[in-house]
């Protein structure tokens, strides 16, 4: 279709899905399944496989993003020539990919482990495994041709992170207009936030000094520092104290913080501001949504609220799986 015509036709379908999305107030019904059989049916309206726990648990995260992915690529499909800027948004996947592409390789498996299929968008050449230079070639990920020792599979990992983030980011330089406006804002925040979580977590739960936790930070320039979009935000709090509210009270991001209980003494707690984030940033991604509804940022913004959904299907599986209640609200 030309570029009007597919917008239309996608941007209807895709309200559509919305619609039967587990989203807003229709996230609470994936909270009240108590087995994994129920959430299965809920999600896909067929009987459950007759798997073990485990690997039931593992088929909903795989068949959810299968889905939630497919019904994407339906929508580059309809384009003539997909904008780019849409396409992008798959990188993500991508990356899920050669990770779990490196990681068996590391670990010695024989068989190609479950990635999803990007069809025409993947740049890896699932095919060739497990040659890894040959599924690499061509793709921003060439420089991994060999498997380390399996002990720097994390630092593999977190050089496939930043070459990820750098390749996006210059991607989206050259966009211009609203397109490098709105992606540059959903990129910036997205992994500023990321970020902040990553931080937050080696902090509290791990006790990483302030060396430690830089070390480990995602950047899209030269290095992680004050001066970096997605590093910037984290050399903001690093001489707070984390178990002081008032250090953070008047902080950008403190609405996500966790409660102060009278009575109780507090810490922050980086689930929480997780899980807050992740509602508004929800929210704002359906505003644009219904907003913008005839241009590439809504596809954007449709598919930011489809991994909002995604990451509470992980949530409920998690939940039925260790018999807690997590619902997001």
């Amino acid at each position: 279709m030309d570029s009007s015509s597919a917008v239309i036709f996608n941007y209807s379908k895709a309200s559509g899905l919305l619609g039967k999305a587990f989203i807003g107030k229709r996230t609470h019904l994936l909270f009240e399944k108590k087995t994994l059989g129920e959430l299965w049916t809920l999600l896909f309206k067929t009987p459950s496989p007759e798997i073990s726990e485990h690997l039931l648990a593992r088929q909903i995260e795989l068949e959810a993003q299968k889905r939630f992915v497919n019904q994407y690529i339906g929508f580059l499909r309809k384009w003539d020539n997909p904008p780019e800027i849409l396409v992008d948004q798959l990188k993500l996947v991508q990356l899920r990919n050669i990770k779990l592409i490196y990681s068996a390789l590391s670990k010695k498996e024989d068989e190609l482990p479950y990635i999803v299929d990007l069809a025409e968008f993947s740049k890896l050449n699932v095919s060739a495994w497990p040659d890894l230079e040959l599924i690499t070639k061509d793709s921003e990920f060439s420089w991994c041709r060999e498997v380390a020792d399996i002990h720097n599979q994390q630092k593999i990992e977190y050089k496939m992170d930043l070459q990820f983030l750098k390749s996006w980011w210059d991607q989206i330089q050259k966009y211009r207009g609203d397109e490098k406006i709105v992606q540059e804002k959903f990129f910036i925040e997205e992994f500023s936030i990321k970020n902040i979580i990553w931080a937050l977590r080696l902090w509290v739960y791990y006790d990483y000094p302030k060396e430690k936790i830089i070390e480990n930070l995602l950047y899209v320039t030269d290095r992680a520092d004050s001066r970096d979009p997605v590093a910037a935000p984290v050399f903001e709090i690093l001489d707070k104290r984390i178990d002081n509210y008032s250090d953070w009270e008047k902080w950008k991001y403190a609405e996500y913080l966790n409660p102060v209980n009278k009575g109780e003494s507090w810490k922050i707690d980086p689930v929480w501001f997780e899980k807050q984030y992740s509602l508004v940033k929800e929210h704002h991604a359906l505003r644009i949504f219904h907003e913008q509804s005839m241009s590439n940022a809504a596809f954007v913004a449709w598919f930011k609220i489809k991994s909002f959904e995604l990451n509470c299907i992980r949530r409920a599986v998690e939940s039925i799986r260790l018999g807690v209640e997590n619902e997001i609200s």
